[in-house]
């Protein structure tokens, strides 16, 4: 997790931008090489939300931080978390690119994640962070 979590910060910048362009190419990779982290598809050779994968990765995060697990260890991962969460909240509303209809089970994975993820910030990740 913390793997995955350190490959999609590489692309905060990318997160930040779509939530003002709503670009294609500034959508979130889902794809990346396993040994350096880095994506392996060009940005405009993309073209997909990822609102599936980064829905499943923000969920089963606040799941394993529920559960007791440290993965998130600094403010500036808790502040990508919380941008995802952003990215996932503006993003469920953007038709995907390649598939125009909004799909009802993409938007429920969006909403339980968006729902688990604040909660686990708000009711978990103080207590490693302290107050801040």
């Amino acid at each position: 997790m913390r793997g995955l979590l350190f490959s999609m910060m590489r692309q905060a910048p990318k997160v930040e931008a779509f939530k003002k362009s709503h670009a294609q190419w500034d959508c979130l990779h889902a794809k990346y090489n396993t040994a350096t982290g880095d994506t392996v598809v060009a940005d405009h050779a993309w073209g997909h939300l990822q609102l599936d994968a980064t829905s499943i990765f923000l969920l089963m995060l606040a799941q394993m931080t529920t559960s007791g697990l440290r993965i998130i260890f600094t403010k500036d991962e808790v502040a990508f978390v919380q941008n995802l969460v952003f990215y996932i909240e503006r993003a469920y509303r953007t038709p995907d690119y390649g598939n125009e209809l909004f799909v009802c089970d993409r938007v429920r994975l969006c909403v339980v994640s968006c729902r688990a993820c604040v909660l686990t910030i708000r009711r978990h990740l103080h207590r490693y962070l302290g107050a801040w």
